[in-house]
């Protein structure tokens, strides 16, 4: 294959002189990684040796673009067409949680069994309303 001299390529690698190389030569020792960019080049019509990262567009292939997919939604048995409900679930159980255990401790002591007792009662009826949201939301 007859290559024109604006075809080739020259390289400068410190006081080494190498080439000359086609485009396609160029790209494959590029990709291959057997050239820098810290090299110089020149092809005939340039009056001086420039640096060959100015042809990095050149000797890197066009970037595909990847192909983006729609995230995949998987079913749990705790999800609906609402959303998901466990997130509801663990912070509606947290909440009573707390309460049901400062209650108790509250409860124990003479000096705060009343407040606790009102608390156990709160958190109770929060419970009970947990349960009942959980069965409607789940259907």
């Amino acid at each position: 294959m007859n290559t024109s001299p604006l075809d080739q390529f020259y390289l400068l690698d410190g006081e080494e002189r190498r080439g000359p190389y086609t485009l396609a030569q160029m790209q494959h020792m590029w990709r291959n990684k057997t050239i820098f960019a810290s090299m110089t080049y020149w092809r005939e019509g340039m009056e001086d040796w420039r640096p060959l990262i100015d042809l990095v567009d050149t000797l890197e292939p066009p970037r595909q673009p990847r192909a983006v997919s729609a995230p995949v939604r998987r079913a749990s048995s705790a999800s609906t067409e609402r959303g998901t409900l466990v997130p509801i679930y663990v912070i509606s159980f947290l909440f009573p949680l707390v309460g049901e255990l400062t209650g108790a401790i509250w409860a124990a002591k003479p000096e705060t069994k009343e407040r606790g007792m009102r608390l156990l009662t709160f958190a109770l009826v929060v419970d009970v309303a947990k349960v009942v949201l959980f069965v409607l939301l789940s259907h």
